[in-house]
């Protein structure tokens, strides 16, 4: 939350937008986990080693979403890279909006598919693009349901139609 001209308002600008960091439960589990289980590990989990904090929310993760595993990446950004570097080949063509975030360009850039840009939010060029554009594995849409830097909804009806009639995977 944000007091803007004296206004309390929701502030969309941060990731915390629903004030959660500020909730009296959470600022209480926080307390208490940090009684519990210290402030963090000191490092990176790549340095200093997987807490069993890590381990206790990927596997209720896994479980929630009925999957074997589930892994929790440190950012947002390289959830991104991870994600898109894993779950593609080089036969693969990626989709992405024109306006997707920094963060998931670079993740279709670290891929090893070939990346095909469309005009943002225009589901008849992303139509276009699947159609002319050839694909010898599998075809990866990738956009934002609310694009960070701009606020906008993406026309996920849309896109979701393209997706099936094309095949595609949508990211």
């Amino acid at each position: 939350m944000a007091i803007v001209d004296g206004r309390q308002c929701v502030s969309f600008s941060t990731c915390d937008y629903l004030d959660l960091s500020r909730h009296a439960a959470v600022v209480k589990a926080v307390q208490e986990t940090v009684q519990l289980h210290g402030v963090g590990t000191g490092g990176s989990r790549y340095l200093a080693g997987t807490a069993p904090l890590h381990n206790e929310l990927e596997r209720k993760l896994a479980r929630f979403h009925c999957k074997p595993e589930a892994v929790v990446f440190p950012t947002g950004y390289m959830a991104n890279l991870g994600v898109l570097s894993s779950i593609t080949t080089e036969q693969d063509v990626i989709f992405s909006d024109a306006l997707n975030h920094a963060s998931i360009i670079d993740g279709c850039r670290f891929s090893r598919s070939a990346v095909s840009v469309w005009r943002h939010n225009d589901p008849e060029h992303l139509e276009s693009v699947l159609r002319s554009t050839p694909v010898k594995g599998r075809r990866l849409i990738v956009c934002e349901s609310l694009y960070s830097m701009t606020g906008e909804f993406a026309p996920l009806k849309d896109i979701c139609d393209l997706s099936r009639r094309f095949g595609a995977v949508l990211v």
